[in-house]
């Protein structure tokens, strides 16, 4: 599960590999952010739930919670991007960043055609 708050927007986007449905935990996100962001939250701030990949066992979740996190910040959503099948490459490739100290050139996951 992935939070990533956007103030610009005033948006708050959640990521959910597990399906668990907890989206209540936004609630908590916002008073989390009314407490931080005292001097710029207001109540207009949204939660958004956004799709991504599910995992199918529970030793993926930090696996899928990084690989998020490495497409939001290149700008893509994570949806239908990878499966559950590539999770193990998946986790070599998390190796390579620590090992490396950043991202390898090129994407973890190529955009699949429709």
């Amino acid at each position: 599960m992935r939070f990533t708050i956007f103030p610009n927007t005033k948006t708050i986007h959640y990521y959910d590999s597990l399906e668990d449905g907890l989206h209540s935990l936004g609630d908590g996100v916002k008073h989390w952010l009314k407490e931080m962001l005292e001097h710029m939250y207001t109540d207009e701030w949204v939660v958004e739930h956004n799709a991504c990949p599910t995992e199918h066992e529970d030793s993926s979740c930090a696996v899928c919670m990084c690989i998020n996190g490495v497409l939001l910040m290149l700008g893509q959503r994570p949806e239908g991007l990878y499966s559950s099948s590539d999770i193990p490459f998946l986790r070599r490739y998390i190796a390579a960043i620590l090992c490396e100290s950043g991202l390898p050139a090129g994407k973890p996951v190529e955009e699949k055609d429709e």
